[in-house]
C-alpha cells in the first residue's frame, strides 16, 4: 500500500496551474455514470440547473453506452427522458491510458472546461487483491493529472468506502473524518485500494475530498438494490440455507446519491478547501435485526417460504454456510467476506455492519441530505424484495433447508 501511494504521488504539485475555481454553471466529468450509484447521481445532475454540461465516462463493454445507461435507468425507475438532455455527452474510454483513451481534441476539450470531477468508477469485488486494483489506481492518477493541469482547478470528489477503515478500533472514539495513518485498518484488496487513493488525493494539490460511503441500499421508486451487492447475495444464500443471520449492534443505512451532489456544490470561499475525508454514513441508521425481520416477513407474504426461515446468530449462520457452501454459489463468492462479518458482527448501536462506528459531524454540516435523511422502513424492505423477485434473482420457491 505504501509503495503504491509513493508511486502515484510523485510530481503532482509540479503539474498545478494557477487559476480561479469556476463554480457555476458546472461542467462535470462523472466516471462510472452507468453504475449503481453513478446512474442516480447522473439523474440528479441532469435535472440540476447549476449544471451546464456532463461528460458521462465509462470503460468499454459489450453494449453501447446509450443502451447501458438506458437499461440502468429503467432498472432503477429513473426518468429515461433525461438521457436525451443536451447537457449529456457519453464517453467511452480507458482511464489508465494516455488522454483517458480519448481522442486528443476531445481530451483537451474536457481538460480546459471541466470544473468538477466525480470519480465513482471502481470494481466492486471483495475477493480481488490490492495488486489487481492497480489499473484503477493508475486511472485515478490520470484523472488527478487532468485536474491539476486544468485552468479551472476543478473540485475532485472520490467515492471511497468505509472499508478503508473497517478495522478501526472504535472503543475509544468513532472513526474520524480524517486521513488515517494506519494502513492495517483497511479491508483487504478493495478497501486497501481506496485507502491508497485517499492518501494520494490528500497529498495532491487539488481541492479534493474522499467520500467514505457506507452501505448503499436500494432506492425508491423501485427499490432497485443491485444483485451483485453482498446484502442481496446474503438474502439469496439465506433462503437456500433456511435461516437468516442476526447481528446485535449492527446497523444499515440509506441512499447516498443526494449527499454526493450536496458536497459537489458546497459553497466555498476562494481560500477554503473541502475536508480531505467525509464519512457518508447514516446519522440515524436502523438495526440490522430490524431489517432481517422485515425481510423474513416480506418473504413469508410473498410465499417464498419466509415463514420457514429461522433467525440465528451470524456466527451460526456462517458455520452453516461453510458446511453447505457447495449448494449456495452466491455465498461461495463472498465466503471470506461473510467470515469477516461473522467475526465482527457485534458493534455499538450506531455502528454500520462490521462493528465500526464513524463520526459524521463534518458531513452533516455540509449536507442537508444527511441532516434530513429518513431511516429505512418496512416499505423500503418490501421494495427491495420485490425488485429481487422481478429481476429473477430470487425465485418463487421454498428454501432448501433440507440440504
Amino acid at each position: 500500500m505504501e509503495q503504491l501511494i509513493a508511486k502515484y504521488t510523485t510530481s503532482t504539485s509540479a503539474l498545478a496551474q494557477t487559476g480561479a475555481v469556476t463554480k457555476e454553471p458546472a461542467v462535470i466529468l462523472l466516471t462510472g455514470s452507468a453504475g449503481n450509484l453513478g446512474s442516480q447521481i447522473l439523474a440528479l445532475l441532469l435535472k440540476d440547473d447549476r449544471v451546464l454540461k456532463i461528460y458521462g465516462f465509462e470503460r468499454s463493454a459489450g453494449k453501447s453506452l446509450a443502451e447501458r445507461h438506458l437499461n440502468i435507468f429503467k432498472q432503477r425507475g429513473l426518468d429515461t427522458l433525461f438521457l436525451a438532455s443536451p447537457k449529456l455527452t457519453l464517453l467511452e474510454g480507458q482511464m489508465d491510458q494516455r488522454n483517458l483513451g480519448l481522442k486528443p481534441d476531445l481530451y483537451e476539450e474536457i481538460r480546459t472546461s471541466v470544473t468538477l470531477i466525480i470519480h465513482g468508477a471502481w470494481r466492486l469485488n471483495f475477493n480481488m487483491t490490492l495488486s489487481s486494483f492497480e489499473p484503477y489506481i493508475m486511472g485515478t492518477r490520470c484523472l488527478i493529472d487532468l485536474a491539476l493541469s486544468s485552468p479551472h482547478r476543478p473540485r475532485f470528489l472520490f467515492t471511497s468506502s468505509i472499508s478503508t477503515a473497517q478495522s478501526w478500533d472504535a472503543t475509544c472514539r468513532p472513526c474520524p473524518e480524517e486521513i488515517l495513518d494506519d494502513p492495517s485498518v483497511a479491508m483487504r484488496g478493495y478497501g486497501q485500494s481506496k485507502y491508497v487513493i485517499e492518501q494520494i488525493l490528500a497529498k495532491s494539490d487539488l481541492n479534493a475530498t474522499s467520500l467514505r460511503l457506507g452501505q448503499i441500499c436500494g432506492a425508491q421508486p423501485k427499490g432497485a438494490w443491485a444483485t451483485s451487492n453482498w446484502v442481496p447475495i446474503l438474502v439469496k444464500t439465506s433462503i437456500t440455507l433456511g435461516c437468516l443471520p442476526l447481528a446485535d449492534g449492527a446497523s444499515i443505512p440509506n441512499q447516498k446519491n443526494h449527499t454526493v451532489v450536496d458536497v459537489a456544490f458546497t459553497p466555498l470561499k476562494t481560500s477554503e478547501r473541502l475536508p480531505h475525508v467525509l464519512n457518508v454514513v447514516h446519522p440515524r441508521p436502523v438495526s440490522w435485526n430490524f431489517v432481517v425481520n422485515c425481510i423474513r416477513d416480506v418473504l413469508s407474504k410473498e410465499k417464498n417460504g419466509g415463514k420457514d426461515l429461522r433467525l440465528v446468530g451470524f456466527h451460526d449462520w456462517y458455520k452453516k454456510l461453510q458446511v453447505r457452501v457447495r449448494f449456495v454459489p452466491p455465498g461461495l463468492k463472498l465466503l471470506s467476506f461473510f467470515g469477516h462479518l461473522a467475526s465482527s458482527s457485534v458493534g455499538s448501536a450506531n455502528a454500520e455492519f462490521g462493528g465500526t462506528s464513524f463520526s459524521v459531524d463534518k458531513i452533516q454540516a455540509l449536507s442537508p441530505a444527511v441532516r434530513g435523511v429518513r431511516s429505512i422502513t418496512e416499505e423500503d424492505v418490501e421494495a427491495w424484495v420485490d425488485y429481487w423477485h422481478s429481476s429473477g434473482f430470487i425465485a418463487a420457491e421454498s428454501p432448501q433447508s433440507h440440504l
